[in-house]
């Protein structure tokens, strides 16, 4: 990325407003996602350790219940994250966005009347599901209404949407409120927020695909007004007219199998993978002990809120650096300073090291190197790079990926510390992250600056472009 003089137009202006508005529905349904990860954990966390004094309360007795719950949330999130590109393609994206919300608020509900286990596990399983149906329309749709200026702060801010979701979560948490008081809260913020899909509108790219230019160019002059790239719409509405009668089956396979969708698809996926695998989980299991030491704490749930408030801040920092220097370098920077924690992890455990301001330093650090670079870019990377009439295909591919390497993380880490204990597991992370950012180094060289509009990919690594007839984001 380059840096920006920091000017900027009356008339730009309005239309950024008008697209930050246009995707605050899709933002905010981040927020909920944030809402569902964080209740899964802090429910889980009740249900195991409080009991209530009449003895009626819902309470986990054997491993194979808390397997069920974490099961029962995490395959419907990786499913619905599959099902999200038929049904964004199918009805729309602003309209999927009115049936999602209800889906979710159908799971809070379930599970705020829930009896059992069971019935728990059924009303994690829905809401696990909205999830996973709103993970990939997110970065789908911001990616096709904002204009290059600004599309990079707008994904960058699906991470701080799911964080601060979170952060509210662990917050009623440490208020010693019930699990069915947090219910309650989150489906009130869920109605709340499902108010902005009133403000969103359809994307272009939806509409031409579907045949209709004329409200496809309605939006457009809207969101992006006629300055804006107008030759470059005209051509690729002008494309999709002439081919949408010989897109057939093997075009689309011929698609997935070239370099405009391989590309994109391995270097989202491996950006996603080194943030999956740099140790966050981990880490911040490590940090909360080592907060309630240093802090004087009584007991976790403060901890909890000062790392989620620290990955808060990191975050939004990260929003702002994104514009003023270029990806490598926040990948390269990130990358290092997480490497660095681990390193000085590893090392206050390998040989016991008492040194509490070490241990909190490499903490700091290692948050907010996460949260400038690693955490972000890849909701930057999936959003911007995927092209074409199975754009949305491609995202939920990635994003369902990225679940299962979040399920094979969570699953996989405990038991690494059982056998090689936590300072084997920090190297492996740090080894991960290395070879991670070398790759992500190497191959980001050719991607697109922030100051330009977003290529077709295919042109930049084939030998000869072909159209297939769809659109291209411009």
């Amino acid at each position: 990325m380059e840096k920006h003089d920091g000017t900027e137009s009356l008339e730009e202006s309005k239309f950024r407003d008008r697209q930050l508005l246009a995707a605050l529905g899709p933002l905010l349904s981040m927020l909920t996602v944030g809402l569902t990860l964080g209740f899964n954990t802090v429910q889980l966390i009740q249900l195991t350790s409080d009991v209530n004094e009449s003895g009626t309360e819902i309470r986990i007795t054997s491993e194979g219940e808390a397997h069920l719950l974490f099961s029962a949330s995490s395959f419907p999130t990786l499913l619905g994250c599959l099902l999200s590109a038929i049904l964004v393609e199918t009805v729309g994206r602003r309209r999927s966005l009115m049936i999602i919300y209800p889906v979710s608020l159908i799971g809070w509900a379930s599970i705020g009347l829930a009896r059992d286990i069971s019935s728990i596990a059924i009303g994690r399983a829905i809401h696990g599901l909205a999830a996973g149906l709103f993970t990939p329309l997110a970065p789908v749709y911001i990616g096709e209404i904002s204009d290059p200026r600004s599309r990079s702060v707008f994904l960058a801010l699906i991470d701080v949407a799911i964080v601060f979701g979170l952060l509210i979560v662990n917050h009623l948490h440490a208020y010693y409120l019930h699990w069915r008081i947090i219910v309650r809260v989150c489906s009130a913020v869920t109605c709340l927020v499902s108010l902005a899909t009133l403000a969103s509108r359809e994307s272009p790219w939806w509409l031409v695909n579907r045949g209709r230019a004329e409200d496809a160019l309605s939006q457009w002059i809207y969101l992006r007004g006629w300055e804006s790239g107008m030759d470059e719409y005209r051509d690729a509405s002008k494309r999709v007219s002439n081919a949408r009668n010989r897109t057939r089956m093997n075009d689309r396979l011929g698609y997935l199998l070239s370099k405009r969708f391989l590309y994109p698809f391995l270097v989202s996926n491996a950006s996603f993978f080194v943030y999956r695998f740099s140790g966050l989980n981990l880490v911040a299991d490590q940090a909360i002990p080592a907060l309630v030491e240093t802090f004087k704490m009584d007991n976790a749930r403060s901890a909890t809120l000062i790392v989620l408030g620290l990955r808060s801040i990191a975050s939004v920092l990260g929003c702002h650096l994104i514009t003023k220097y270029e990806m490598k370098t926040l990948i390269f920077n990130s990358g290092s300073g997480v490497v660095f924690s681990l390193f000085v992890l590893w090392l206050t455990t390998h040989f016991d090291l008492r040194s509490l301001w070490l241990k909190d330093i490499s903490l700091l650090v290692y948050f907010v190197s996460l949260g400038i670079g690693l955490s972000p870019v890849p909701w930057i990377l999936t959003g911007e790079l995927f092209s074409g009439k199975l754009r949305s295909f491609g995202i939920g591919l990635v994003l369902a990926l990225s679940y299962l390497c979040y399920i094979v993380d969570t699953i996989v880490a405990p038991e690494l510390v059982a056998e090689i204990k936590v300072q084997g597991v920090y190297v492996i992370y740090s080894l991960l992250v290395i070879v991670g950012v070398a790759f992500l180094d190497r191959v980001l060289s050719q991607a697109r600056r922030n100051d330009q509009t977003l290529p077709r990919i295919g042109e930049m690594f084939d030998d000869e472009f072909e159209d297939s007839g769809n659109v291209e984001m411009i």
